[in-house]
Formats: C-alpha cells, sequence, structure tokens
C-alpha cells in the first residue's frame, strides 16, 4: 500500500468517527465533502477510497480547492504540507465552520488545526487538538480519542 492510499484510508475512517452538528450541512441530502488544499499528496487514493462510500447516511464527494477559495463549504479539509507557510490563513478562514482539518503537516496541531497524520511503515499516527475540534463544534469518539495523542492548550486561530 502506497503512503497516499494508507494516508486516504485513514482519512475515510477518521471521518466516521466525528459528528458534525445539523448546521454544517445545508440539507439532510447533502454529502460529507473532503476538501483538499495545496499540492494533492493523495492523488487519486481519495477518490478511489471514497468512490460509492457513504458515512452515516450521507455520501461522499471529494473536491479540490486553491489557497483563497472559500473553504468552509466542506466538511473534511486535508490540508496539504506544501501549505505549511499558509497554515494561518487556511486555519483562519474556516474558523466557526464546522470543518474538521486535518494535515500532514509538520505542527498543525500546535497551529489550530484538528488532527496532525504522520505515517510511518503503513501505519499511521495522529494527534488530535479538543480545543479546536469544540471550537469548529465537532464531537470526536471517545474510541478515537484514546488512539491518539491528545494536544491540550493548543492555539486555535481567533481564540483567547
Amino acid at each position: 500500500m502506497t503512503s497516499s492510499e494508507v494516508k486516504a484510508g485513514f482519512l475515510f475512517n477518521l471521518a466516521k468517527f466525528v459528528e458534525w452538528p445539523d448546521t454544517a450541512f445545508t440539507s439532510a441530502r447533502e454529502p460529507i465533502t473532503f476538501g483538499i488544499v495545496g499540492a494533492d499528496p493523495l492523488g487519486n487514493a481519495l477518490s478511489r477510497a471514497v468512490y460509492g462510500q457513504s458515512i452515516k447516511g450521507r455520501t461522499v464527494t471529494v473536491h479540490k480547492y486553491n489557497f483563497g477559495d472559500d473553504l468552509r463549504s466542506c466538511q473534511v479539509l486535508f490540508v496539504s504540507a506544501s501549505e505549511q507557510a499558509r497554515l494561518p490563513q487556511i486555519l483562519s478562514s474556516v474558523l466557526g465552520a464546522s470543518v474538521l482539518t486535518v494535515s500532514d503537516a509538520q505542527r498543525f496541531t500546535e497551529a489550530g488545526g484538528v488532527v496532525q497524520m504522520a505515517v510511518d511503515e503503513d501505519r499511521v499516527h495522529f494527534s488530535v487538538n479538543r480545543e479546536a475540534a469544540t471550537a469548529a463544534k465537532l464531537q470526536i469518539s471517545a474510541k478515537l480519542l484514546t488512539l491518539s495523542r491528545v494536544i491540550h492548550h493548543a492555539g486555535v486561530p481567533g481564540m483567547k
């Protein structure tokens, strides 16, 4: 399995352990949208991983964004490590929206992202910024939290 396939599978499965508020969707039929911003390290692996799948009764779509696009229209946003220098702007752009931000960029959770992942020999290690999840009004399953490194008192853009 390639690193991009491992990341894509993790991203898809991660979303199964998150609850979004009803306000994160415009209707009961709106799909869960996975967004990708930056150089796409997932290739077509994410599209293949989610093809024909659903999460909590919602179909799943994948959308590629460019820096400066409205990133608030997705529920899961993968921020490529290529966007390391723009993390503050990207995270600020989704502040107040119920967007699960995920990245493989270094110090992502410390910058205010929700989940940071790293792949080591086909295994994913990840940390969760609970304050960022709470600020985004996301409920992350206790089962998932027990498998992660939980970051406390990390930065959340725009919050004191």
